[in-house]
């Protein structure tokens, strides 16, 4: 096993580690630190890891994906990464939960959370638009999904409803 999967695995809380309350510090922690190792602070052109150290990156993140149920603005930095990845572009798209949450507006309530989340979702569309599988009629589904949240913006902005004249019969007597 290459060295980098032990910093790798050092860095993610134990799962029975979830429980208790001082997890609610690390896990963002560890998030971010993961994010960072993924390439979050790099220039796009050097967001890949060297081959073993990707193969032990996607163990990880397949390991500890299904022992979080929210997404935090660390995690979307981390998806915004990771989507760069064919493999992972792939699992994110064949999640429906992942895509709902990311393009609900009214899923995060802090600045931080709502830009993060919209980050997200441009990463994600970029990501798509990118790959050589937008022939595919869900993938286009989600791409149009993708624009129509990013056409929104990251500040709870509702979609554009056409005004209802309202009709209402005078009382009388």
């Amino acid at each position: 096993m290459p060295p980098e999967c032990f910093r790798f695995n050092d860095i993610i809380p134990d799962p029975e580690f979830n429980s208790s309350c001082s997890d609610k510090v690390n896990q963002p922690a560890a998030l971010l630190a993961v994010g960072s190792i993924c390439g979050a602070d790099r220039s796009y052109d050097s967001i890949m890891v060297k081959d073993d150290a990707e193969e032990c990156l996607r163990r990880l993140i397949y390991a500890t994906a299904a022992n979080s149920s929210k997404l935090t603005p660390s995690a979307y930095r981390l998806i915004s990464v990771l989507v760069v990845r064919p493999w992972s572009l792939m699992e994110v798209c064949s999640k429906q939960e992942i895509i709902n949450m990311v393009t609900d507006a009214k899923m995060e309530t802090t600045k931080k959370g709502m830009e993060a989340r919209h980050e997200c979702c441009v990463a994600i569309s970029n990501a798509l638009s990118t790959s050589n599988r937008l022939n595919d009629a869900v993938l286009a589904g989600i791409a149009a999904k993708l624009q129509e949240a990013i056409k929104r913006g990251p500040y709870l902005a509702k979609r554009h409803i056409e005004s209802q004249p309202v009709v209402v019969t005078a009382d009388r007597f």
